[in-house]
């Protein structure tokens, strides 16, 4: 048997590559109770060609190789650009540069046409269809046969860019097998990619609190506090303000999501968690802003990129006309807030009963986050000083300080 055999759900990070590498689809994306997309393989017509083994990230994977990097911070110059984006908007700067020179992107969003709510992984060939993709997504995506399209398009000869988390990148890589030239590649320092099952209880959790339906939810929105607070908001469809939105502090889905209790099982052990990454670059969050560039500590968000190719140096060197960016120091750039670069979540002891219970039929399922994430007289007192000191502009300082005071209980005791 050559085929993709799952013994281990560890083992499947459910990047889609097994089946859109499959000359004859037999394999298919099917989804667990938790929601999860693996691969299932029709026995009666598979030839055991062995390319979905070999199109595996995992199965195949490549051995970390250091190579020589760059660090910057970027902030794009577009104020609507920056208020939707998660950071710093530095993806669709890198976008626009590919569209403008004809090119395809591929990223992830709520597609419009589909109506029902689920992320997935399309392309776009217009500066005006970047919104789709702008936003953080605590969801997993869909990735579907969007591999066989990336390869289409360079077959035709096209510039294409892909964006994604690190697996979907080295997924798509590996299906293709090889770089080509007319590719580049962006993927994003992923915390965890939650069980759809999780997001589909939060959504009926929504509905049943507010009496609404979310057709679409921003889960890193800035316009009520800025960067440094950002809230989730849920909208209905065609509606532009939302009719629901909360913090991290007291909003059960990033309670949950940020306590390790709904993520997919191979985020518990990621093999895509590496400082040296297959992708162009690299991009994630910089709260700490002000520590490498205090012209972009404004509470506008800014994102840190790291470049692992000349590919990746050449996008960056045009990106001055529509983004502001800084050049760092590479080692310091990772010495403050890259953890996540390369460590995986660890596994949060309320996993397997919560996600029983939001794996359980709707009418059920929201009952999870009243059980195990409830609001409590303690959260919100923590979320009505978290917006008191955001509105007031106290709330940088009072996370200076109880990460100041953290640091000195680690190292008076290290255990």
């Amino acid at each position: 048997m050559r085929h993709v055999s799952l013994d281990r759900k560890i083992d499947c990070c459910g990047c889609s590559a097994c089946s859109n590498v499959c000359p004859i689809d037999a394999i298919k994306m099917t989804s667990d109770k938790e929601g999860c997309e693996y691969p299932r393989v029709d026995e009666s017509v598979c030839i055991d060609c062995g390319k979905c083994v070999k199109a595996c990230p995992i199965a195949s994977r490549k051995d970390e190789v250091a190579i020589e990097q760059e660090a910057f911070l970027v902030q794009h110059k577009d104020t609507d650009v920056l208020r939707e984006s998660t950071s710093g908007g530095a993806f669709t700067a890198i976008a626009q540069q590919v569209i403008s020179a004809g090119g395809v992107v591929y990223g992830h969003g709520y597609e419009p046409d589909a109506g029902d709510g689920e992320v997935r992984c399309f392309g776009v060939e217009e500066v005006s269809d970047l919104s789709l993709f702008r936003n953080s997504k605590y969801v997993q995506s869909k990735v579907g046969l969007a591999f066989r399209e990336v390869h289409a398009q360079l077959k035709e000869g096209r510039k294409v860019l892909f964006s994604g988390t690190p697996c979907q990148c080295e997924g798509l890589l590996s299906y293709l097998g090889g770089k080509p030239e007319k590719l580049i590649v962006v993927d994003v320092v992923c915390h965890a990619v939650p069980c759809p099952s999780a997001f589909s209880a939060y959504k009926v959790w929504l509905e049943h609190e507010t009496g609404k339906r979310a057709h679409s939810v921003r889960f890193r929105d800035k316009r009520a506090y800025g960067y440094r607070y950002s809230n989730i908001c849920a909208f209905e469809r065609g509606q532009s303000e939302p009719f629901y939105a909360a913090g991290v502090d007291s909003d059960p889905y990033l309670r949950a999501f940020f306590a390790d209790a709904c993520d997919r099982p191979s985020c518990y052990a990621c093999a895509f968690k590496k400082r040296y990454r297959e992708s162009d670059i690299t991009l994630w969050d910089c709260f700490e802003v002000g520590e490498f560039c205090t012209t972009l500590d404004n509470n506008r968000g800014a994102t840190r990129v790291l470049v692992h190719s000349q590919k990746g140096r050449d996008v960056m060197a045009r990106l001055g006309d529509v983004a502001t960016v800084v050049p760092l120091d590479v080692e310091n750039a990772l010495s403050n807030g890259a953890y996540r670069l390369q460590h995986s979540v660890t596994w949060c002891d309320l996993r397997d009963d919560f996600m029983a219970l939001v794996s359980a039929p709707p009418e059920m399922s929201w009952e999870a986050y009243e059980r195990y994430f409830p609001q409590t007289a303690r959260t919100r007192v923590e979320c009505a000083a978290r917006r008191l000191l955001a509105r007031c502009g106290g709330y940088d300082q009072a996370k200076k300080a109880v990460k100041h005071i953290l640091g000195k209980v680690r190292r008076a005791d290290p255990k």
